[in-house]
């Protein structure tokens, strides 16, 4: 059974990701994500530029600190939205296991 992700965000805390940042989020829309936040905390690259151009949304954290991006990500979440996927900004993280991490939630099983 395949999830129906309508109800998925996937927060993105980043700063200073330029060079990883879309091809994170191409990733994740690559599983059929659509709804991707990139909470940025402070970036003087083009992160923001970027993620905004790769389709995500982007919001900014008014402090420093990973969890306070985290916290402006959730602020930040649609109103569709009630499963919540953090993923690292920097490519660590095999996006490929986004299915079978989330589905059975999804799926209520």
């Amino acid at each position: 059974m395949t999830a129906n992700y309508s109800r998925l965000t996937v927060i993105i805390p980043a700063l200073n990701e330029e060079d990883c940042i879309t091809p994170v989020i191409n990733s994740i829309q690559a599983q059929g994500i659509t709804s991707i936040v990139v909470a940025d905390n402070g970036s003087t690259d083009d992160t923001i530029a970027r993620a905004e151009a790769a389709g995500a949304t982007v919001c900014h954290a008014a402090q420093r600190g990973y969890g306070a991006a985290c916290l402006a990500g959730i602020a930040a979440l649609p109103a569709s939205c009630n499963v919540v996927l953090f993923c690292d900004g920097d490519g660590a993280d095999d996006h490929h296991q986004i299915a079978a991490l989330c589905e059975p939630v999804l799926n209520g099983t």
